[in-house]
């Protein structure tokens, strides 16, 4: 039996609903607000093409320069780590930030994007004691989607975090590295945090 908090029918009407306020209060002649529709996350999902393919050499390049750890983390904001990973993370991507991007300014939603991926490569960097390629900059979404959910209270909070322990623990079963998991954790804190601290969607 489907409770309120189960991601159901319930769980689209609450996004609409978002998007059609955030269309109404913002105008949709206001660019940069409410008016992109998903062009930023369809050029996400693109770079993230474009990274699958980006040759080592390149990457090896990336890393030699000063900070190169740091600017190698940017850089994997964009690459999936194979088209298995492209094609997850790609519908990942799409699934959480065509109902993201309406919501507020395109530059705030790319900027989660960005920071809560390049934060949370580092942190799988840290514990990995090397360089771990592989985005997870669509967890820093869903932090950002949890804090939607959250701060416009919709169903009860208790569904919001069980949506958000079931989906953490699901990619912790499929990923087997310590260095994978804290990355998740860490992009999704972050991009909670972030979306908090911005009021996301306000």
């Amino acid at each position: 039996m489907f409770k309120r908090h189960d991601l159901d029918r319930d769980s689209l009407d609450f996004w609409r609903h978002q998007r059609r306020a955030a269309q109404r209060s913002r105008g949709r002649g206001s660019f940069p607000y409410g008016s992109s529709g998903n062009r930023a996350t369809i050029a996400l999902i693109v770079l993230c093409v474009v990274g699958t393919f980006l040759p080592s050499s390149m990457l090896a390049a990336v890393y030699a320069l000063p900070a190169g750890m740091v600017w190698l983390a940017l850089v994997s904001t964009i690459i999936p780590g194979g088209l298995l990973g492209l094609i997850f993370i790609g519908l990942f991507i799409w699934m959480l930030g065509s109902q993201l991007e309406p919501l507020d300014a395109t530059w705030k939603y790319v900027v989660l994007f960005v920071v809560a991926g390049t934060l949370g490569s580092l942190a799988g960097d840290l514990v990995a004691g090397g360089v771990m390629l592989g985005s997870v900059a669509a967890f820093g979404l869903a932090g950002g989607y949890a804090y939607v959910m959250w701060a416009h209270q919709w169903t009860d909070q208790g569904g919001v975090w069980r949506w958000v322990l079931g989906l953490l623990a699901l990619n912790a079963i499929l990923s087997f590295q310590a260095a994978s998991i804290v990355a998740m954790v860490v992009s999704f804190v972050v991009g909670f945090a972030f979306s908090y601290a911005t009021r996301f969607g306000g």
